[in-house]
């Protein structure tokens, strides 16, 4: 196993290790995307579970900010099939994620709180995206999703 893949592993599971709730279970009362959109100053500050693909890492100097199409999630936290979105959603994530083994289109689930909308450019398109989650953990997202 190279350096960088140990590092990337020991940093993965340093998070999982870290995580208030585990990827796997659910957040009751947890608001889905569209309504974290809908009304963003009544969720701000809510715990939330979300999943879907990945379209984007940028690995920033105070973390790694993810922006990931929602896919619902079966009971596991695993983001269900590639039809359908509830938009789009960002979490900022502790420390780095290697976009060698986080790339486009991989499955991806967070827990974290809620912070405010931004507003990104998707093509020429500003699209409001829930800024979804302050301190977001990942894990329990390995090749067997």
């Amino acid at each position: 196993m190279s350096r960088r893949a140990l590092l990337a592993l020991v940093l993965l599971l340093a998070g999982c290790a870290s995580a208030p709730t585990p990827v796997g279970e659910a957040i009751e009362g947890s608001p889905s995307v569209a309504e974290a959109l809908a009304r963003p100053e009544q969720v701000r500050g809510a715990r939330v579970r979300w999943g879907g693909l990945i379209v984007a890492v940028e690995n920033q100097a105070d973390g790694t900010l993810v922006e990931v199409v929602a896919r619902d999630l079966n009971e596991q936290g695993k983001p269900l099939s590639d039809e359908g979105s509830g938009g789009r959603f960002l979490a900022r994530v502790k420390g780095f994620l290697d976009p060698e083994l986080y790339t486009r289109g991989r499955r991806f689930t967070v827990t974290g709180t809620l912070g405010d909308p931004q507003t990104r450019t998707i093509g020429n398109y500003p699209t409001p995206i829930p800024w979804s989650m302050r301190n977001a953990t990942t894990c329990g997202n390995g090749s067997g999703w």
